[in-house]
């Protein structure tokens, strides 16, 4: 699987640099959520959701996602199946007014969207579109990887609602499961009657613990408990880059990628893609090619 994952030398692990992204999360607000994920998203971190028909994969989506709106994310759901107006109508009955929808199933155009969302759901992921004239398998290959690509890239959240077949697995292959950071569940757990308790589950999660919680559905929701103010979760991705961008400007002479790599990590790439957007919003002037570029200030 072809996740733009570079070869590299043998390192021991004390020389190798953590990026600091790394130790910032994307937080909802709500205690038991955020401790459910492992104390927020990670930037760039790709996730599955699954549960059987009714059991609150949307609601739960809506609601984490106006949370992290009223936190500041830009947050989107990319909807291939229910309309945007069937989604409005559950999204009023439950009070989730800020997160923003569409109608898209092409992969192309939601890979486009990521690139300004902090956080964007696909909904679902066997109703995704591509340009390519595969089998079944490799339908799902290549759009599961596009995705986690993209994803890395952009450092955009993307969580993949998934259906189940009837035996209770997930449509398709494995491929899926794989190749995302996190698996996650919802399932009815019936107790005394009681067939509101959800219990969600974390299968496999590359960047925290395969954790548990439980909740109960009513018809306003879920009944998470008090919300909480977080003073250590990562700024949007708008705030992120304009940070960049202001430090980029400050550098002393010309600017040239070898100077901008320190502020990425080190990441090439990510240092090219940063000062194409600069030229394109009118900030610098660029002046030769690829790594041996230059780029001034355009009121200089």
């Amino acid at each position: 699987m072809n996740l733009d994952i570079a070869t590299s030398a043998f390192k021991s692990i004390n020389e190798i640099v953590v990026p600091e992204i790394f130790n910032c999360r994307i937080k909802t607000g709500i205690t038991e959520v955020d401790d459910f994920f492992g104390q927020g998203l990670l930037p760039g971190q790709t996730f599955t959701l699954t549960a059987k028909a009714g059991g609150g994969k949307t609601t739960f989506m809506l609601q984490m996602l106006e949370a992290l709106a009223q936190q500041g994310y830009k947050v989107g759901i990319a909807s291939c199946e229910e309309s945007i107006y069937q989604l409005a109508y559950t999204a009023k009955r439950i009070n989730v007014t800020k997160v923003e929808i569409a109608n898209i199933s092409n992969l192309d155009e939601i890979v486009k969207q990521m690139e300004i969302f902090d956080v964007l759901i696909i909904d679902s992921f066997q109703s995704l579109s591509a340009k390519d004239e595969h089998s079944s398998r490799e339908h799902e290959k290549y759009c599961i990887e596009t995705i986690a690509k993209a994803a890395k890239r952009t450092e955009c959240v993307v969580g993949v609602i998934c259906h189940l077949t009837k035996m209770g697995v997930i449509k398709g292959g494995t491929i899926v499961l794989h190749a995302v950071d996190m698996n996650m569940k919802i399932d009815v757990e019936e107790e005394d009657g009681d067939r509101q308790l959800r219990k969600f589950s974390i299968e496999k999660n590359r960047f925290g613990s395969n954790n548990e919680m439980q909740c109960h559905l009513t018809d306003t929701g879920y009944e998470f408990g008090r919300a909480i103010e977080s003073d250590d979760a990562a700024a949007p991705k708008k705030s992120r880059r304009e940070d960049l961008w202001t430090k980029i400007l400050q550098i002393n002479g010309l600017i040239t990628l070898k100077k901008v790599m320190p502020l990425v990590d080190g990441n090439m790439h990510k240092a090219m893609v940063t000062m194409r957007e600069m030229v394109l919003n009118d900030m610098v002037i660029k002046k030769g090619r690829g790594e041996s570029a230059r780029y001034t200030l355009v009121n200089k």
